[in-house]
């Protein structure tokens, strides 16, 4: 069992270690030159916008591109209005990937968002991976906030468990966590 599934287990303590068995890997360690973020247009997402849109940031770390997710979080429940949302969301007018997904209904209740929105939202970010060789997840929490153990909110554990979804061809860095809410530009 590797460090992802010590630390998840520390979230959900309920969940079992499984053993993972490779015949053999295939990694592309191409990695694509585009930076992401994943947009709602909340205070978290924005922050984040705000901190790597600029031109003064290096190619590498400016953004290229934004994704709109639907995987289940409380703004996508509503397939309309999810699909309405994306028409408006993006006022920076930079490529726009927009993801509609069911991988919502994969998870049991028990596991619902609060325990996996970092996991989802990550997990749309590899379907681009060709594009994307950087993707900022904005963190909710400041890291005053960070807990050792985290009351059942995945976000607790953000900058702890999210660069461990990186590999070779995908660097994913939480973004945020330096702020209180109150000081999120």
């Amino acid at each position: 069992m590797g460090p992802f599934q010590n630390l998840i287990r520390i979230v959900i303590p309920a969940l079992k270690p499984i053993v993972i068995k490779a015949e053999e890997l295939n990694s592309s360690t191409q990695k694509g030159k585009g930076v992401a973020t994943g947009y709602t247009g909340g205070i978290d997402s924005t922050s984040v916008i705000t901190d790597y849109i600029s031109d003064s940031k290096s190619a590498g770390f400016r953004f290229t591109h934004l994704l709109y997710n639907n995987v289940g979080g409380a703004n996508s429940r509503d397939r309309d209005v999810f699909m309405a949302r994306s028409s408006r969301i993006n006022i920076y007018n930079l490529p726009l990937f927009i993801t509609d997904s069911n991988l919502d209904s994969f998870y049991i209740k028990e596991l619902g968002w609060q325990l996996t929105r970092a996991i989802r939202n990550t997990s749309v970010a590899y379907l681009f991976e060709k594009s994307i060789g950087r993707f900022y997840y904005a963190s909710r929490l400041s890291f005053a906030d960070i807990k050792a153990l985290p009351d059942r909110d995945i976000a607790y554990i953000d900058p702890k468990l999210l660069p461990l979804l990186s590999k070779e061809c995908l660097d994913i860095v939480p973004s945020g966590s330096e702020y209180t809410r109150t000081e999120k530009p």
